[in-house]
């Protein structure tokens, strides 16, 4: 079995001139991110500061949507990084970090080669 990256559909979208279109899902049922994902949505964002997730659903839910086929971003509860490092192990394809000040950007192009890189802050 070899390894076949995910395609990611916020970038994809992107590419082509378009706007993504998601979803913030303030609940644990994976069936919902399922229907957000044959219904045509990008993306979801699991929001993990403003509900009850936690990390064990966090991962049903992004099995859920691995497996629809649609992008997943996770909406941290605090600016921690092993939060974060969680959620990007889980398979989030992107990591919203809530009450940050500077501009870091942390990437993963595969799960074999974590890589991080910086980018200026703007602000």
């Amino acid at each position: 079995m070899s390894f076949r990256p995910r395609p990611n559909r916020i970038l994809d979208a992107l590419k082509k001139g378009e706007i993504p279109l998601g979803m913030e899902i303030n609940t644990g049922n994976p069936s919902i991110i399922e229907i957000l994902a044959y219904t045509g949505f990008d993306f979801c964002m699991l929001d993990m500061e403003h509900t009850r997730l936690n990390r064990e659903t966090m991962e049903h839910c992004i099995r859920a949507a691995d497996a629809a086929g649609i992008t997943t971003l996770v909406r941290v509860t605090e600016n921690d990084p092993g939060l974060i490092r969680h959620a990007q192990e889980a398979g989030a394809r992107g990591v919203v970090v809530p009450r940050v000040n500077t501009c870091l950007l942390y990437t993963s192009p595969s799960p074999r080669d974590r890589t991080r890189s910086r980018m200026p802050s703007s602000a």
